[in-house]
């Protein structure tokens, strides 16, 4: 899962555990294209870290992925004509407003805005016309979203000091393709379980067409697809219901923790039951709070000169923490969908420098527990960079050499030695690690290969195996305490379920997400916590 897909993920999972019943919708194509129009003008160590969280080896891989991006809108109708053949309409534009004491430089104003992005920008003065750039944003705003999104920046923002915003506009208008439409008059009212068990009337679409559908471990999901046309792009609206009322967490927490690939190739079943909801809402967040929530802080403040290859910054400017924003909106009916998402960067900047804002660190490192034998101690290996933004050359180097070497050490006498005490735990998936090393674990191809294992039923199809680690540690002044357990598992369930017959009604919270297949794109991902009535 790209990180803008599981960060959209784990927000929802977050918005759950707090027992918000907000109805959320979020652009993960959205975020992903704004992200990499930053991440486009960066360098040095906060290119390093954007590089890491985005799952991109350098710059180039970056603007690749761009191109790829917007290449994806100008093939299915970003043009005034574009859906004249029925097939689906799709747009994305990219705007940038720079303020006069912080002018965008020409390199990046031409090669990386104009030419990938094709991003017109302008210079503005955020100092004395705040209020008339906000007025501004939102006419962009709400002409991009075809008057779905308006009001996009609220009343103080942009504030007087703001150097610099980058936003991108996405709209998106289907209609489902012709053997998967619904008539308008079977639409009924029925009732909607809330997370709360409360119940409230909503129209309920239905049909008695074939869809495509799968059933997995504590969920099924449906596939319905929009009209192509012409074009060569397919775009679908996956539903993920679970089977009990209140699994939405659960739900949220197995699809954070596999491949949503999995879930996407799906046989046509017969529904003896089929209601899903018609919902209309509109959702906004502070995507760079979400950000920090899971772990992926994003700003520039402690190396402001990363940006010189956007911006010119002044001597001794600081910049606070850039805030990113994004409003979303989605309408479903018998007809299809229109969706629109808006996403802005608003970067912050000050001439004046003031050391009194200034926090001393420590700096990132690496330990290692090495066991010499059965009946001898476990040294921890500290392995500190010299640098304090080294630790990415640091572990290059130790994936580079051999570790032995390092853990023959003579004693010494150290004039300052101080460690910090830390507890924490991580939990990943060792296979997506093996994937992008280049090493996949999967069944898949060959399942009688597990037959000395298993019994493996006649026809039986293995999704890619799942390996999950977490591990825990804990050091204080009396010593180390840490725990890892490592479990392998194909994604829900070992054997794919393919019923016959089946049913889906969507009568309880679910999550849906619009895809396009050839790209594998998802522009728009939803967790729906309550159906709002139309």
């Amino acid at each position: 899962m790209d990180f803008c897909t599981q960060l959209a993920s784990q927000w929802m999972l977050e918005e759950v555990k707090k027992s918000r019943e907000n109805n959320l919708v979020v652009s993960p194509v959205s975020l992903n294209l704004l992200l990499n129009m930053v991440a486009a003008g960066l360098k040095g160590s906060t290119l390093e870290y954007t590089l890491g969280y985005l799952g991109s080896e350098n710059i180039d891989a970056i603007n690749s992925k761009s191109r790829e991006m917007m290449a994806v809108a100008a093939a299915v109708g970003s043009t005034k004509d574009g859906h004249d053949d029925g097939g689906p309409m799709l747009a994305m534009v990219n705007g940038a407003w720079a303020d006069q004491r912080f002018p965008l430089k020409p390199l990046y104003e031409e090669k990386i805005l104009k030419d990938i992005f094709n991003c017109e920008s302008k210079t503005v003065d955020f100092a004395t016309q705040a209020a008339e750039v906000r007025d501004e944003v939102n006419a962009w705003a709400e002409a991009v979203s075809r008057g779905l999104i308006k009001n996009f920046l609220d009343p103080g923002t942009p504030s007087p000091n703001t150097a610099l915003i980058l936003a991108n506009g996405l709209y998106f208008k289907g209609t489902w393709d012709h053997d998967y439409r619904f008539v308008k008059e079977r639409t009924e009212r029925k009732d909607f379980y809330l997370l709360n068990g409360d119940t409230i009337s909503v129209p309920f679409m239905t049909s008695s067409k074939m869809y495509p559908c799968g059933s997995f471990d504590g969920f099924k999901v449906l596939n319905i697809p929009y009209e192509k046309g012409k074009c060569e792009r397919y775009f679908s609206m996956y539903f993920f219901l679970p089977d009990e009322r209140h699994g939405l967490q659960n739900l949220l927490e197995k699809l954070i923790n596999s491949d949503p690939k999995t879930y996407f190739h799906l046989p046509k079943v017969v529904l003896d039951k089929f209601w899903i909801p018609k919902f209309k809402f509109s959702y906004k967040f502070e995507v760079s709070e979400a950000m920090r929530d899971t772990g992926a802080p994003f700003s520039f403040a402690e190396n402001p000169t990363d940006l010189s290859e956007m911006l010119h910054i002044p001597e001794g400017a600081r910049l606070p923490p850039t805030s990113i924003i994004q409003k979303a909106c989605i309408e479903i009916d018998e007809k299809g969908t229109e969706a629109a998402a808006i996403t802005a960067s608003l970067m912050f900047g000050s001439a004046e420098c003031n050391t009194a804002d200034r926090l001393t660190v420590s700096k990132s490192f690496q330990s290692h527990m090495k066991t010499e034998s059965a009946n001898k101690t476990s040294p921890c290996t500290f392995f500190l960079p010299d640098e304090r933004c080294g630790l990415q050359n640091l572990l290059e180097k130790l994936i580079n050499s051999n570790p032995e070497m390092y853990f023959y050490l003579s004693e010494a006498l150290l004039d300052k030695f101080w460690i910090p005490k830390f507890r924490f735990s991580y939990k990943f998936e060792v296979s997506d690690a093996m994937n992008y090393t280049g090493t996949p674990f999967s069944f898949a191809k060959n399942p009688v290969d597990l037959s000395n294992m298993l019994h493996i039923p006649e026809g039986a199809q293995l999704p890619p195996a799942v390996i999950i680690q977490k591990a825990c540690i804990e050091i204080d002044e009396k010593g180390t305490e840490a725990a890892a357990v490592t479990a392998l598992t194909p994604p829900g369930g070992f054997s794919y379920h393919n019923p016959e017959r089946s049913s889906f009604v969507a009568d309880h919270p679910f999550v849906f997400m619009i895809r396009e297949a050839k790209s594998g794109l998802i522009f728009f991902h939803r967790s729906s916590a309550r159906s709002e009535p139309k």
